[in-house]
């Protein structure tokens, strides 16, 4: 909790003072109250006009519990009877909220690309390489809204606005990239797993029980990702099969990852030969790479 004081000083200039700046419990009413209260008895604050909160419940129960004190002090402006200011940035961000309620989903999906750029550093530089790419002469970079100030929507929009182009050009497909995630973190629990660190083995092995329970066969993974690897020119058919029997040594679980792929490849290709008459028929099932 902070509490921040606001008076004229014996020059008539306006002041602002950060008081506290406290840990508190929770978010009970008299809790907030207490806490207020210890904080300017501290300070030996006794002459308080008005008490700035916003609306949350609680800060009723709060006020009343810091009018009953204050009124006890002897020092209330006109008995403490506009003590609780409600703030007004506050009502006005509940205002515009729901203005914008309509609109939230719109919003949501520029939130969403604005964190994802913002979620680590490598992400926020390749999006200011992208813009540089661009050539948008734009300071500073896109920022991200909070719940409780409107106004930071409007400069997250007005941001990303500005670098639409950049975000058109940093959001690329990732379905192609998602199997060679799975190749890898296959491998690196397995490693883990052999380690001589009994307790780096021990945790593999937790982490080897979740994984298994989504990734553990090639029949829990859907064929698609497997059809956007073969469809990255870079990788093909032969890449998945050679992966699958790397990750699956033992057992039948390669084969059938193989079997799964191959009738899937073929199902959508007989799929959208059905769509249009000019695809040749068949000529997937004649490619030799397939058998």
């Amino acid at each position: 909790m902070v509490l921040t004081v606001h008076y004229i000083d014996e020059d008539w200039n306006l002041q602002k003072k950060i008081l506290n700046f406290e840990v508190i419990s929770n978010h009970r009413g008299d809790t907030i109250g207490k806490m207020a209260e210890s904080c300017l008895i501290a300070w030996g604050i006794e002459r308080v006009f008005t008490v700035t909160v916003d609306n949350a419940s609680s800060n009723d129960t709060a006020i009343s519990f810091l009018k009953n004190k204050i009124q006890n002090w002897g020092h209330a402006i006109l008995d403490a009877q506009y003590l609780h200011m409600r703030c007004c940035a506050h009502v006005l961000n509940l205002i515009v909220c729901a203005g914008l309620k309509d609109y939230d989903p719109a919003i949501q999906v520029i939130r969403n690309v604005v964190s994802y750029v913002r979620s680590s550093p490598s992400r926020l530089a390749k999006f200011k390489e992208c813009a540089k790419i661009e050539k948008l002469n734009v300071m500073g970079t896109v920022c991200l809204d909070v719940s409780t100030r409107w106004n930071s929507t409007y400069l997250m929009l007005e941001s990303a606005l500005k670098y639409r182009k950049a975000f058109n050009r940093s959001l690329y497909v990732t379905s192609s990239a998602y199997f060679h995630d799975i190749c890898s973190m296959h491998a690196h629990i397995d490693e883990c797993i052999g380690s001589k660190d009994v307790r780096l083995s021990c945790m593999a092995l937790d982490i080897k029980v979740k994984y298994d329970k989504y990734w553990g066969d090639g029949e829990k993974m859907n064929p698609l990702l497997y059809v956007a690897v073969v469809l990255d020119p870079l990788y093909k058919l032969k890449y998945v099969n050679w992966s699958s029997e790397e990750m699956y040594p033992i057992g039948n679980i390669a084969n059938n990852m193989k079997k799964k792929l191959k009738s899937t490849l073929i199902e959508l290709y007989d799929f959208y030969c059905a769509k249009d008459p000019c695809m040749p028929k068949n000529l997937l099932r004649q490619q030799s790479r397939l058998g």
